[in-house]
């Protein structure tokens, strides 16, 4: 697996700080995971009457 083999984004700071980004799929998979698992719980907790 290539590590720039997706577009890539860059961002400089006023400072003249300069990031590059780029988007990491797997973690993306991670992340939409997590907050649905967060929202099932929070839905699962509002029908119980948990707060």
């Amino acid at each position: 697996m290539d590590l720039f083999d997706r577009d890539l984004a860059e961002v400089e700071t006023e400072d003249g700080v300069k990031y590059i980004l780029r988007c990491i799929p797997i973690r993306v998979q991670e992340i939409r995971e997590g907050r649905k698992d967060k929202e099932r719980v929070l839905q699962h907790n509002e029908a119980e009457g948990i707060s």
